[in-house]
């Protein structure tokens, strides 16, 4: 998702490859903050296999990540959603997405 200049990124995979791209992801210059949400585990099936990208404005971010928790029917996918909308709660999401 991309709102108010934060792109919010789930990277699903093997964790070799995911910890390989989110290396190359930190060099490049237009990233400023990158946060992990879990690097503990590796999970063999995809949680969110139906998402796909999409562009929402800064005031739908959260409406967007809600909804898909009150749909979530795995465990897993709930306790992912909650912490994502934990993390955007806890972050202030101004017009310069800072």
């Amino acid at each position: 998702m991309f709102g108010s200049g934060i792109f919010f990124q789930w990277l699903e995979g093997p964790r070799d490859n995911i910890m390989h791209l989110k290396r190359e992801i930190s060099k490049d210059a237009r990233h400023g903050t990158i946060v992990s949400l879990s690097e503990n585990e590796e999970v063999r099936e995809r949680l969110f296999p139906e998402w796909d990208m999409e562009l929402v404005t800064d005031d739908d971010i959260l409406a967007v990540l809600t909804d898909a928790l009150e749909s979530a029917e795995d465990p897993k996918n709930a306790e992912a959603l909650r912490r994502f909308i934990q993390h955007i709660d806890a972050s202030s999401l101004d017009e310069n997405g800072e």
